[in-house]
């Protein structure tokens, strides 16, 4: 059976469709990347004007933008990056991380009587979560470096929460 990209074509084509690929998924992660470091730095600026985190995480610089948490969003992940060895250690801490902050924000709005849900709402949002949870518990599981970087970050984040 001849093989259907065996011409100088195909094997063409097949290279700009991979580069076409390959820009597209990482301009996707470039945003996911931007949207992450936007929620961590406005959630740490809120968090320190409820008093929930140290006050220096409020001061803001000429635009706008708090000082502390832009340097800790920014830091963070580029010496992630830098420290881990390869793409999948990588892809199972962005895994932990996301299944389980979508975890907690459903539990949570299935846990609060006070939103007004109907019960059919609240009993998919309860039956979602529970499957990520699972799912996190699994991921916790089967890759321990995940494990222990959500661990540290959860802990950080509660120790920055005891300083103030």
């Amino acid at each position: 059976m001849p093989a259907i990209c065996s011409d100088g074509m195909g094997s063409i084509s097949g290279r700009y469709l991979g580069w076409l690929i390959g820009i597209v998924v990482g301009l996707l992660l470039l945003s996911a990347v931007n949207t992450a470091v936007s929620a961590m730095i406005g959630l740490a600026y809120m968090l320190a004007r409820d008093g929930e985190m140290p006050k220096s995480f409020s001061r803001l610089n000429n635009h706008g933008v708090p000082w502390a948490p832009l340097c800790i969003a920014v830091t963070l992940p580029f010496l992630l990056t830098v420290f881990t060895s390869d793409l999948d250690s990588l892809a199972d801490m962005y895994a932990i991380g996301v299944v389980g902050a979508i975890a907690v924000n459903l539990g949570s709005c299935w846990y609060n009587k006070k939103l007004g849900l109907v019960w059919w709402e609240r009993t998919i949002m309860g039956v979602t979560f529970l499957v990520l949870f699972a799912v996190e518990v699994t991921i916790a599981r089967t890759k321990p470096a995940a494990l222990f970087f959500a661990v540290c970050v959860v802990g950080i984040g509660l120790r920055c929460a005891l300083i103030r």
